[in-house]
């Protein structure tokens, strides 16, 4: 996702073995493996920050972000 100054987002994980806050290193480094794979322009540019929080999770294990709205209803 980029961001509206230009900042680029990526990745997600989910590492259910661990209740710890702190950032993962070796993770970060896959999603940054992962996201020059996918866009090696990415390559070239440098990692401004890094961050982890916890998810509420569904028994899918897909993330809930907002409600769904039904067919043809838009957002104010």
């Amino acid at each position: 996702m980029q961001g509206d100054e230009g900042s680029v987002r990526i990745g997600t994980c989910l590492d259910a073995s661990t209740d710890s806050i702190l950032t993962n290193q070796s993770i970060s480094a896959v999603i940054a493996k992962r996201g020059i794979m996918t866009f090696p322009a990415l390559a070239a540019l440098n990692i401004v920050r890094t961050w982890t929080g916890f998810r509420v999770m569904t028994p899918d294990e897909f993330p809930i972000y907002e409600r769904p709205r039904p067919p043809g209803i838009r957002p104010r």
